[in-house]
């Protein structure tokens, strides 16, 4: 596995998360017979229904003041609603087919996936400011497909994942980082395999990851500084979908080591898993 870091300058972003507000986990569940956007608490005490649509959504995300919730659907849109599932709202002036929404930390813009479809597979990561719709700016382009995008805590810094074939078409995904400021952009991880999935940590100091680069979907997390990579799971199946904790101490993720995918909890070094979601049906895409 190669692992690039000199062309990345590194903030370490020191200022602690608000844990009132920070108790409640977004996730996507298809317990009511289709996708849905859930919300349950840390505990996975009083799990919550927030959409009921005909289409399926997904991919819920928090805004940087945990008071709005913006979300993906199958057909390609976006919408934002209220931290309770009231008052939802398309995104306009985006078009095409979108998904994949994650916020840029301290604004109100919204970083997203934007689908094409000439000669292949293509995806450019744009950016929209949610208060005034104007038109999306492209952030991010490159051959292939470039997806799951997130943003490190200062926002100035995303990493995200490009998925392209191999020479016997097997699928390859390596992560990158784009610095928003100096406006380059740099490879962090490349080992011929599928890297997804990533989220930085609160601190800035690292950031956790999918990989099936040993055989099973694990996660892995990448420190910065000093560089350095450690495999926090090693389960049959598949372990994936990471997101850390508001206060850096925690990762909620998806597994489907009790059957069918749900939503768990381990600790940073990937001690003490615990499943958080549970029923006949699965859940994923966490958000915390």
């Amino acid at each position: 596995m190669k692992i690039f870091i000199a062309a990345i300058a590194i903030t370490l972003l020191l200022t602690p998360p608000n844990r009132a507000i920070a108790k409640d986990i977004l996730y996507s569940s298809y317990q009511s017979g289709n996708w849905e956007v859930w919300i349950v608490d840390s505990q996975g005490n009083r799990p919550r229904q927030l959409t009921r649509t005909s289409e399926e959504e997904r991919y819920p995300a928090w805004s940087p003041d945990r008071k709005k919730i913006a979300y993906a659907t199958n057909t390609g849109k976006i919408y934002l609603m209220d931290r309770d599932g009231k008052n939802k709202k398309l995104l306009t002036g985006i078009s095409g087919k979108c998904d994949q929404p994650a916020w840029r930390p301290k604004t109100n813009k919204l970083t997203f996936v934007s689908f094409t479809y000439r000669k292949g597979e293509h995806s450019d990561i744009r950016e929209i400011d949610t208060e005034t719709s104007n038109k999306p700016v492209k952030i991010v382009s490159k051959k292939g497909v470039v997806n799951f995008p997130a943003w490190s805590p200062d926002g100035n810094r995303l990493v995200y994942a490009l998925f392209h074939r191999g020479p016997f078409q097997q699928v390859i995904e390596e992560l990158w980082i784009k610095d928003a400021i100096a406006e380059t952009e740099s490879p962090l991880i490349q080992s011929g395999q599928e890297n997804f999935q990533p989220d930085w940590s609160p601190d800035g100091r690292s950031i956790v990851f999918a990989s099936n680069t040993t055989g099973d979907y694990e996660i892995w997390v990448f420190y910065l500084d000093p560089a350095r990579l450690v495999r926090l799971t090693d389960s049959p199946g598949f372990d994936g979908d990471p997101c850390w904790s508001p206060d850096g101490r925690k990762i909620a993720f998806v597994s489907t080591r009790s059957g069918k995918k749900q939503i768990w909890i381990m600790d940073k070094d990937g001690r003490n898993p615990h499943q958080l979601t549970r029923g006949r049906y699965e859940s994923r895409d966490p958000d915390w």
